[in-house]
């Protein structure tokens, strides 16, 4: 069995063969309500606080503030990372 990436989501891993294989792409789809915004957070900032992996989060649906708070009601907390603000100048 190759090297797995726990997603953040133990059921998610166990359907999954163990979590994500490092370096692949993952696309998530699904309606409103489903869940795809909290996998993602929780991806990236499990990542980042245990693993002290880089990661990248954008979001075009609620403005940084609004995603902090939301976040925040799931446990996961992005004001305790360094946030960066990427552009062309």
């Amino acid at each position: 069995m190759s090297q797995r990436v726990s997603s953040g989501n133990s059921e998610l891993d166990k359907l999954n063969g163990g979590g994500f294989i490092p370096g692949s792409l993952i696309l998530l789809t699904g309606g409103p309500g489903v869940g795809k915004t909290i996998l993602s957070a929780r991806f990236i900032y499990e990542g980042a606080t245990k693993y002290g992996d880089p990661g990248v989060y954008a979001c075009f649906a609620e403005t940084k503030k609004t995603f902090i708070r939301n976040m925040q009601n799931f446990d996961v907390n992005f004001e305790t990372l360094t946030l960066k603000k990427c552009s062309n100048s």
